[in-house]
């Protein structure tokens, strides 16, 4: 399955000698963390990172915000429970239950 992003129009990046259009991206990875130490301060910390579809040329974005905290609330409620039946399931964690509040 791919997710991507394609732009309205190409965006050409890079500098005099080494120019590259960039017409899509898809995610390369996210990174979440909502330790109390981000989320007592109503925040949470979330890197997200893009690859161009066609170059590879990589984007990065980081986000240490209450609008960070929201969206990995978000991405918690929707895969938090399949990650830790993953993990019970193979082996990482002892028997358990998963419950969400």
């Amino acid at each position: 399955m791919s997710v991507h992003y394609t732009l309205s129009s190409p965006v050409t990046v890079g500098d005099l000698t080494r120019q590259v259009n960039l017409t899509a991206f898809k995610v390369t990875s996210i990174s979440i963390n909502f330790e109390d130490a981000y989320t007592s301060n109503g925040e949470a910390l979330v890197s997200i990172c893009l690859a161009d579809m066609v170059t590879g040329y990589p984007l990065n974005f980081v986000y240490r915000d209450a609008s960070a905290l929201a969206l990995a609330q978000v991405i918690e409620g929707q895969i938090g429970p399949e990650i830790l039946l993953k993990l019970a399931n193979d082996g990482k964690l002892p028997a358990g239950t998963v419950t969400t509040s």
